[in-house]
């Protein structure tokens, strides 16, 4: 049975703080967006096509949705004023499906055959009340919507999303289409491209987005719900949290019953918002673009006043170290950020003088040349290699570097996937604050022998 859906989404998101710009339709309910559910749901009741009308942030929905064909559904979209609300259930027979309104799709249960013939269901919600209507076409007949085993909740304020977000992921999130894949028999589903190390404590349910980063003894769970590029720093716990997309955790925080946002932290309960500006307890890691000249002015005064501290020593202690050890200089090519092969001579050794001569930085000086006649930056992720470089190389998220995650790691050459995940992630979380934290947990590995993820 063939059917139509139309989903007026030209109000105003009733959440801002939580809406970072976007509309009501794209809120994330346990790592999904709202509108998904909803076309989810439409597809339950046999709808094959689907009118959008959005406003502003329109096209965040239109670039997320498409044409519908992954859904196997056919969308197409209108601007506000151009529909006449009136006249929209007058469409093909069969059924019909109007939302209009931040309203969430709680299943209550397996949802149940639609009765033969034309049906028509109408969701409304404003702050002030919630209409519900099911009956046949061109009749007032008001059924119990719940006989299709669905029950919709309003999402108005923080307390609904916080409310919404932890009856799903301890009861219901099985009864759709999850988020990532199952980690675990015990309600966990984790997404791609995350870094959990074997200290960090996931206790489900909880929902992890993708590429995200934890911190060692760190403990996420239980009835956590983390969106996609969250970083977690050192000896945090997290439970009966949300934690929304691009958003930074510092370190030995404990995160309880909270919505984190950014930098702000949200009481759920009566909505207040805590604003802070330390870096070091929670940040927004959504890169913003007009910090990109800043980055790199940054990045290339940093490496030269650097270089002018590590010259000297060079030539004080870095000579008499390479003619004590055995150490070569070989030409070497590296793939820039402009997509150009760059030369420079890899200094390579072996033996105790080696060691104290790269934990001394000086085995990164042609790196850091590089890094102030501006091909690569000071931090970042592993610059590849000439003799590995594809003809299709995407550049899109390759931001090279000469401090970088592998550096901290210790690892002289990381495994594809490990690389690929770095420039993912780099490419996401570019930062003043990144830079840093990349550029000191180098400099610990070099003098130190600590290692960092």
């Amino acid at each position: 049975m063939a059917g139509r859906a139309v989903f007026l989404l030209d109000s105003p998101h009733p959440i801002p703080v939580l809406g970072m710009g976007a509309p009501w339709a794209m809120l994330s309910i346990c790592g999904r967006p709202l509108i998904e559910y909803w076309i989810e749901f439409a597809l339950r009741l046999g709808v094959d096509q689907c009118l959008v009308v959005a406003g502003d942030g329109g096209e965040k929905v239109t670039s997320f949705l498409e044409d519908g064909a992954r859904y196997g559904i056919q969308v197409s979209y209108a601007f506000p004023g151009s529909v006449d609300t009136s006249k929209l259930n007058e469409s093909p027979q069969g059924v019909f499906l109007l939302l209009q309104g931040p309203l969430f799709p709680f299943l209550d249960a397996v949802l149940n055959p639609i009765a033969p013939g034309d049906r028509s269901f109408k969701f409304q919600s404003s702050q002030a009340s919630l209409e519900i209507t099911q009956g046949d076409r061109g009749k007032a007949v008001h059924e119990d919507i719940r006989t299709l085993g669905i029950q919709p909740l309003q999402l108005d304020s923080v307390k609904d999303f916080y409310a919404i977000s932890m009856r799903l992921l301890d009861s219901r999130l099985r009864g759709y289409l999850t988020p990532g894949y199952s980690l675990s028999a015990d309600g966990s589903f984790i997404g791609m491209d995350t870094i959990t190390p074997a200290s960090c404590k996931l206790m489900g349910p909880l929902v992890i987005g993708n590429r995200c980063r934890f911190g060692v003894m760190t403990n996420i769970g239980p009835s956590a719900i983390i969106g996609n590029h969250v970083v977690v720093d050192t000896k945090t716990e997290i439970s009966r949290s949300i934690i929304l997309d691009s958003t930074y955790i510092g370190r030995s925080l404990d995160i309880i019953g909270k919505v984190v946002a950014g930098n702000k932290i949200i009481d759920p309960e009566d909505g207040e918002i805590l604003e802070l500006s330390e870096a070091w307890i929670v940040e927004d890691l959504r890169e913003k673009s007009s910090s990109d000249i800043l980055l790199h002015s940054f990045g290339r005064l940093a490496a030269f006043f650097l270089l002018l501290l590590l010259t000297p020593l060079y030539w004080i202690l870095g000579k008499p170290l390479a003619m004590l050890g055995q150490f070569r200089m070989e030409p070497a090519r590296i793939l820039n950020r402009s997509g150009k092969l760059i030369s420079y001579l890899q200094v390579t050794g072996s033996g105790m003088s080696y060691r104290i001569f790269s934990a001394l930085l000086f085995d990164l000086r042609p790196f850091l040349v590089l890094a102030v006649q501006g091909h690569i930056g000071l931090c970042g992720c592993d610059p590849v290699s000439g003799e590995a470089v594809s003809p299709q190389q995407d550049l899109s998220d390759y931001y090279p570097g000469a401090f970088t995650y592998g550096l901290a790691r210790g690892i002289q050459t990381a495994e594809p996937e490990l690389a690929e995940m770095d420039r993912h992630f780099y490419a996401g979380s570019r930062s003043l604050l990144e830079d840093l934290r990349i550029l000191t947990r180098c400099i610990k590995f070099r003098l130190f022998g600590i290692k960092s993820l």
